[in-house]
């Protein structure tokens, strides 16, 4: 004799056999059956996000230090140039970015005196070799581009910033 009527069934999410459709969990392979929450979702999209800007901000952390705590051989071997900056500038602040050539590039700006008057200065360091090396490649005072200028003026004011990290 035959069944009057049919168990409905549907697949199971993990083995794809067929099971009760009110079963909380598969028979066969024991998973469960209850679709994962939007909660949940959202949830693991925070962490993800949470850890990719972490290492964002690692990665900056890392290619500052490198600038922070390298030193321009041209001018000292003893003193960093981090230690230079910070106790010349007012209110250092120093930035990771990309350079319009896409280059990875260190800003520091920070308040100095120039000829004897207030100045802003912005003083950017390039990133060479993966890291490994940098230079100065642009400095600007008051929002102004020194140009050719730019290596005579960062001279003296780093030689100013060595005597006072002294």
């Amino acid at each position: 004799m035959e069944d009057d009527f049919e168990t409905e069934t549907k697949k199971c999410i993990k083995c794809r056999m067929d099971i009760p459709v009110d079963a909380e969990k598969c028979p066969y392979c024991r998973s469960n059956q209850k679709p994962k929450s939007t909660s949940r979702i959202i949830i693991w999209i925070i962490v993800i996000a949470l850890l990719a800007y972490g290492a964002w901000f690692a990665f900056t952390q890392y290619n500052i230090s490198g600038v922070k705590n390298g030193y321009l051989s041209d001018y000292s071997s003893t003193v960093t140039v981090g230690m230079a900056l910070d106790s010349f500038l007012g209110n250092p602040k120093w930035k990771y970015g990309k350079g319009n050539d896409r280059t990875e590039v260190i800003t520091v700006t920070g308040s100095c005196t120039y000829d004897n008057k207030p100045a802003e200065a912005t003083i950017q360091f390039s990133i060479l070799s993966g890291g490994k090396y940098f230079s100065m490649t642009g400095m600007k005072l008051n929002g102004q581009d020194l140009g050719l200028l730019t290596n005579l003026v960062f001279a003296s004011l780093y030689e100013k910033a060595l005597e006072s990290a002294r």
